[in-house]
């Protein structure tokens, strides 16, 4: 967990377009009156990947990391969905806050979704 121990930080960020909340409300009460559960979520497209947003550092002992900021202004949760994921054996994706006090992973190639040629 090197990258969470070291004080590299963000740079780049991502703030994720803010959904029109009056349609989502209709939506949901659309949605209610036809009996159907409530929502968990709003799923915003952000078309992020490793090739258009990020920026790479690489740390004293050698390893490699990826860094991005994601923001969603009045969001009450923020949760990532990926259409391909794919890592290198050894590799390692840990999700985290700003503060480090929510840590998510890690990550590894045993969680691959499809090959390294779908994320191309």
């Amino acid at each position: 967990m090197e990258s969470l121990d070291s004080d590299v930080r963000a740079t780049d960020h991502h703030i994720a377009t803010r959904p029109s909340l009056e349609l989502i409300a209709k939506e949901d009460r659309e949605d209610q009156e036809k009996g159907l559960p409530p929502r968990f979520g709003y799923p915003i497209d952000a078309g992020l990947n490793l090739h258009n947003s990020g920026k790479w550092v690489e740390l004293p002992n050698g390893d490699k990391v990826w860094l991005l900021k994601i923001q969603s202004p009045e969001a009450l949760s923020i949760n990532l969905l990926f259409d391909s994921f794919w890592i290198p054996d050894g590799g390692k994706l840990f999700i985290y806050s700003e503060d480090k006090k929510q840590v998510h992973g890690a990550f590894t190639s045993k969680n691959n979704k499809g090959t390294k040629e779908d994320l191309a």
